[in-house]
């Protein structure tokens, strides 16, 4: 799948396999978790910075809780960060099937 956010530049691919989500995109890879219930997919992701440059912070790890819907090949929803120590952000997501098993 195609992983965009609609409030921010930039896009990446996420991989959704037999409950695993993994993918990445030019500064980070994305670990984690899906459950699909109907027409309802969540998800968990750790995304980790791997891109030099930046404070150490930069590059901790931040775990995102992924919530949307599925019609045809599109999934929309939104995206928050989730955890302690974390200043909340949200977005609206698309992603978009680009090629199935």
């Amino acid at each position: 799948m195609q992983a965009e956010s609609l409030a921010a530049r930039g896009a990446g691919v996420i991989v959704l396999c037999c409950g695993r989500a993994l993918g990445g995109d030019c500064e980070s890879t994305y670990v984690g978790r899906y459950e699909v219930s109907g027409q309802s997919v969540r998800a968990q992701v750790e995304v980790r910075r791997f891109l030099a440059g930046g404070t150490a912070a930069d590059h901790e790890p931040v775990a995102i809780q992924l919530e949307g819907t599925l019609r045809g090949a599109l999934i929309s929803g939104s995206a928050r960060t989730i955890g302690r120590g974390r200043r909340p952000v949200a977005a609206a997501i698309r992603l978009t099937l680009a090629a199935s098993p």
